[in-house]
């Protein structure tokens, strides 16, 4: 319906004679109506505020007319009711002569039309005057009897409000009335009112008006007030106002507005006069652009219009020249950005078989002959066939619904070349309701293969080329998906290597490197001795020395035991790298679905619990998932939960296990160690809370704490003459690390003035293994300040006399693993001899822990050990209980 009315706006179109003339008479027109409006409305606001002052005026004047009145009148009535005769006839009484009094006054006073006498309690005993009147005054009620009426006034105590003179205003047959209510005492007492009427003259509000420059009158005040009306004071039941109005004033306005009305008729016709000859002058210019338009329009990008005119025209022209300069050049430069970026345009008429083709499609598609017009079927050929069916489609719809596509696609050139493009195309409808579809093909080829390489990069571990942590995510939830469609089982292998960061601190991140690669074709290998008995497993390196494995649609569960029994077997075997023959461990953590949850976080909880047990089992080993194990884990998160509060909450206890001089039986030093008894854990085994508290990078804390307390400890031993000998203490290799270790124990032997000779640090092999030039500067340090070093379980990790002879120590410590079988087993005994021999050469005390008889004590004793530690003498006692440990072993010996 839009349609018909907007062609037919569209064809109703003015010339420029016509808008010209249109312009300039509107341009007149509404100056007049400017030139008329603006003055007549300055002038009606000036009368309007005129007319408000004048109603302030007067209503101020009425006001004031209206006060003197009852001033008056006030005046008057206070005198009558003080005259003699008035308080003679009071003193009475009596209510009649009350009564003859009233008219008396009445005849007396023309003025007066009516006068009323009431009692205490404001009921009316006698009047005189109009009854009108007296039914109207406000205030007074008649009496209720003819008896009260009789009784007269009855005098009481006077009250407050009782001497007051009240004014009395209200109005009647249109006239104002006021009057007077004057209190009546008899000795003292209040014995009523007596209350003066007088009603105004008729002539007094137009008396008032002639005064006040307004008109006075009384109105109902239900009526709401006129534009020009003011309201001085109620009257009741009336109201009385103040109006104005300025007819005059509006004749006047009206004639000035005609005047200036044919004033502006004559510019009208001025205006009309002078637009055709100005018109005329401009279509000239015009004809020339739109020629100009005209030829551009047809494909000519030559068109310049080279005006030499200085006036808007000309400006104008010369813009219209800088302008298609422009376009030229944009055009260049697109034609040059299309051929760079492999983009070609097109267009083709919907129903029409050619298509309109740029250059460079032409170029991409190897169309060298035939012009821009390019047959569609010349370019459904190039396109591939396992790509044809989807392209037509995508064609179709956007003809028929007009439904933009974009869509990538193979086309085959006649040199056989096979290329990638994104073609896109959109439906566009002309002005003239043509439909046609434009578009662009892109070669896209190059950044195909890109992507190509980029998703292989997001997806692929960069180092083993195995699927990462992201395509293992995707991939497990493909096998859950799968699974649950067919309801078959899956497994998930979680695999973490053994020690691989000492490797790496040993040999360097390129051994480590190396033996990842390593751990990878391995498993590889391992996959693919699986054959069909489990269908596509996948390997994925989920980072650093972890690795998984996912099988899925297993058919028989021994498969992935034996899978997980092989991988233990392969990775264990030993291998060259560099001339370093390194043999690695895996611990392996299996899971399954569905037993171990129905999603995929559910399944990697199960593995990561089940590898904790295996290396807390002994490590190159693999464990299935149990239930039974969630309560460990849960123990251990538990663990590190209260492990945050134990060391602020004093639940930590420092105990002192003696070192005995095997020779002499006396106490050389003692060893602090660490307990942990915990309201809700019960006792917590060090190897556990030691280790998480250095997972969880607590250790500074509490190896700060353990510290302070054993320096204040050897201080109070010191002071209380107990015992000189050192006290042993356990670094943690983080504490070397942070590079705190060397401010905390300046610190904390300022401010005790403990000897420094009375604290020895125990540090292991492993917390030199990181960064060793660095921990051993530290250790250099420390020894610098007195204390005194020893290494502690030496042989238990990657020993080596090269860097051990370079340690700033002053002590080595033998684990209690090379001493068990030492009295049966010659092998053992051997090794610690040469231990000991070693550490002698080096000028190192050698302390041997772990002793729990006498023949393991002698033999030791025998080959030159010199301090040893163990429950033959002692286990860890409260500091309370040293003393007399101390007697016990230096009087009587060994523990029975």
């Amino acid at each position: 319906m839009k349609m018909p009315v907007l062609r037919s706006l569209s064809a109703f179109r003015l010339s420029v004679l016509q808008r010209i003339a249109i312009s300039l008479c509107a341009i007149a027109t509404l100056s007049t109506i400017l030139a008329l409006a603006a003055p007549r409305h300055r002038l009606a606001e000036d009368l309007e505020r005129a007319s408000q002052d004048r109603l302030e005026h007067a209503a101020a004047a009425s006001l004031h007319f209206l006060e003197n009145l009852q001033g008056a009148s006030r005046q008057r009535h206070q005198a009558m009711s003080r005259t003699p005769e008035f308080l003679a006839n009071l003193e009475t009484a009596d209510v009649p002569t009350l009564s003859a009094l009233a008219e008396r006054l009445i005849a007396r006073e023309p003025s007066l039309d009516a006068v009323i006498f009431s009692n205490s309690r404001g009921r009316r005993i006698a009047a005189a005057g109009e009854t009108e009147i007296l039914s109207s005054v406000p205030g007074i009620t008649r009496g209720r009897s003819e008896s009260e009426c009789a009784a007269g006034p009855e005098g009481r105590p006077c009250r407050r409000g009782d001497r007051e003179v009240r004014p009395i205003l209200f109005s009647t047959e249109g006239r104002l009335v006021v009057g007077t209510s004057v209190p009546l005492f008899i000795r003292d007492r209040f014995i009523g009112r007596v209350t003066f009427v007088e009603k105004s003259e008729p002539t007094l509000l137009e008396d008032w008006s002639r005064l006040s420059g307004a008109r006075v009158e009384l109105s109902d005040p239900a009526e709401s007030l006129a534009e020009l009306e003011r309201s001085v004071r109620p009257v009741p039941p009336l109201e009385l106002r103040v109006s104005h109005s300025f007819e005059a004033e509006q004749a006047a306005l009206d004639r000035l507005s005609a005047m200036m009305l044919i004033a502006g008729l004559f510019a009208l016709a001025v205006a009309y006069g002078l637009s055709v000859p100005l018109a005329r002058s401009l279509l000239g210019p015009l004809a020339e652009i739109r020629a100009a338009a005209d030829r551009i329009r047809n494909g000519d990008r030559a068109t310049r219009l080279r005006s030499d005119r200085t006036d808007e025209f000309g400006s104008v022209a010369d813009a219209i020249d800088t302008m298609l300069d422009h376009l030229e050049s944009s055009q260049t430069r697109l034609e040059r950005t299309q051929a760079i970026g492999r983009i070609g345009g097109w267009c083709r008429v919907v129903g029409e078989s050619v298509v309109e083709a740029s250059a460079e499609l032409r170029a991409i598609l190897g169309f060298s002959e035939g012009g821009d017009q390019v047959p569609m079927a010349s370019i459904e050929g190039r396109v591939h066939p396992e790509d044809r069916a989807a392209f037509r489609l995508a064609l179709e719809r956007c003809e028929e619904f007009g439904l933009s596509f974009a869509l990538d696609h193979r086309v085959v050139l006649d040199d056989a070349t096979e290329l990638v493009v994104h073609t896109q195309g959109e439906r566009v409808r002309e002005a003239d309701g043509t439909l046609r579809i434009e578009g662009i093909v892109q070669d896209v080829t190059e950044r195909k293969r890109v992507e190509e390489q980029v998703r292989t990069l997001a997806f692929r571990d960069g180092l083993t080329g195995l699927g990462n942590r992201r395509l293992f995510a995707e991939s497990l939830q493909r096998a859950i998906g799968l699974a649950q469609q067919t309801l078959s089982p899956v497994a998930v292998l979680f695999l973490d290597l053994d020690d691989f960061k000492v490797v790496n601190d040993t040999l360097g991140h390129t051994i480590g490197d190396q033996l990842l690669c390593v751990v990878a074709e391995r498993l590889m290998d391992v996959v693919e001795e699986l054959g069909d008995v489990c269908e596509n497993p996948t390997i994925h390196r989920l980072g650093g020395d972890e690795f998984a494995i996912i099988l899925p649609q297993i058919a028989d569960w021994s498969v992935v035991a034996n899978c997980a029994r092989s991988i233990v077997d392969r990775i264990g075997a030993s291998v060259d790298l560099d001339g370093y023959d390194v043999q690695a461990s895996a611990s392996i953590g299996i899971a399954t679905w569905p037993d171990e949850g129905l999603d995929a976080e559910g399944l990697l909880t199960g593995c990561d619990t089940a590898m904790y047990h295996a290396k807390r089992d002994g490590r190159g080993q693999y464990r299935f998932y149990e239930p039974s194990m969630r309560a460990v884990s849960e123990r251990r998160l538990r663990m590190e939960t209260r492990l945050r509060s134990a060391i602020e909450g004093g639940e930590f206890e420092v105990v002192y296990q003696p070192k005995v001089d095997p020779r002499t039986r006396r106490v050389e030093g003692f060893e602090a160690l660490l307990r942990w008894r915990d309201r809700d854990l019960g006792a917590v085994s060090p190897d556990e809370f030691v280790a998480l508290a250095e997972e969880t990078g607590q250790i500074l804390a509490l190896g700060e704490w353990v510290l302070r307390e054993v320096v204040r400890q050897a201080r109070d031993w010191l002071e209380a003459g107990v015992t000189e000998v050192p006290i042993s203490v356990n670094v943690s290799s983080m504490q070397i690390e942070a590079n705190v270790l060397l401010d905390v124990m300046v610190e904390m032997l300022r401010e005790s003035g403990l000897p420094p000779a009375q604290i020895e640090l125990e540090v292991t092999e492993s917390a030199l293994l990181r960064d060793r030039s660095r921990a051993i500067e530290t250790l250099r340090s420390l020894k610098n300040l007195g204390l005194r070093l020893s290494l502690d379980d030496f042989g238990t990790g990657y020993s080596s006399l090269g860097y051990l002879r370079c340690l700033p120590v002053d002590a080595m410590k033998i684990d209690r693993s090379f001493i068990l079988d030492i009295v049966d087993n010659e092998q053992d005994r051997a090794l610690v001899r040469a231990i000991i021999s070693i550490a002698k050469v080096l000028g190192l005390e050698v302390v041997v822990e772990g002793v729990e008889d006498e023949a393991q004590c002698d033999l030791l004793a025998e080959m030159g050990c010199d301090l040893i530690q163990g429950f033959l003498y002692s286990e860890g006692v409260a500091a309370e209980e040293v003393p007399e440990i101390l007697g016990r072993i230096e009087g009587d010996g060994p523990v029975a």
